[in-house]
């Protein structure tokens, strides 16, 4: 039989919510919109922020210019 899940189950993780780089796109822009999706603050402050966060976690995609993401890229946003 299979044990019942109890409350500190969390269950199954949830898929890592990425960006899926389209042409004209850059990462301030992703950023942004990231940051109103999450209905969180998307001033300059924190765009910046943000899209250091981005960067951060996408080195392998960024390489080392952070300007210059292709369409078809897939960036990986951090929480």
């Amino acid at each position: 039989a299979t044990p019942a899940p109890t409350s500190g189950d969390a269950g199954p993780p949830a898929p890592t919510p990425v960006w899926h780089v389209a042409p004209g796109d850059h990462l301030g822009h992703v950023a942004r919109e990231t940051l109103r999706d999450r209905a969180l603050a998307a001033d300059d402050v924190a765009v910046d922020r943000y899209w250091r966060r981005v960067i951060a976690a996408n080195t392998a995609v960024v390489g080392d210019d952070p300007d210059l993401i292709h369409p078809g890229d897939t960036i990986v946003l951090p929480d």
